[in-house]
């Protein structure tokens, strides 16, 4: 379990020391924060939501500037907001969706995935 020693950049996206790592999207729940790959994390809830919001941007500046044909991703999609991100950052507020591929787009370049089951979340890939 991760120490709050072995944390920092609080109050952005926050980072292990000594490694060249972030955390992953933060989820607070009944005061506790929790981290996918870290379990229980020592961030309070209004780090996890400053932090959540630096990896949004981050992540929506790689789809837009530095991601390739065949890089992959990871996001959700419901009827009222489209995909968007763990956060609820929009990305693309109307995809196409046909058979559970859904399809969308972040200026000319365009990502499908998959809707699995009667889940929100898909994998996707650029692929234009």
């Amino acid at each position: 379990m991760l120490k709050r020693e072995d944390l920092e950049n609080f109050g952005s996206l926050i980072t292990i020391k000594g490694k060249n790592q972030c955390l992953g999207d933060l989820l607070e729940l009944h005061g506790k924060v929790f981290e996918p790959n870290h379990g229980r994390v020592p961030v309070t809830k209004r780090e996890a939501d400053k932090h959540n919001d630096a990896l949004a941007h981050a992540h929506v500046e790689a789809l837009d500037n530095t991601c390739e044909v065949g890089q992959e991703g990871y996001a959700y999609y419901t009827t009222e907001k489209g995909v968007t991100l763990f956060n609820g950052r929009v990305l693309d507020p109307s995809p196409s969706i046909r058979n559970r591929t859904i399809v969308f787009k972040r200026g000319t370049r365009e990502f499908t995935g998959r809707l699995r089951g009667d889940s929100d979340s898909c994998n996707f890939r650029r692929t234009k």
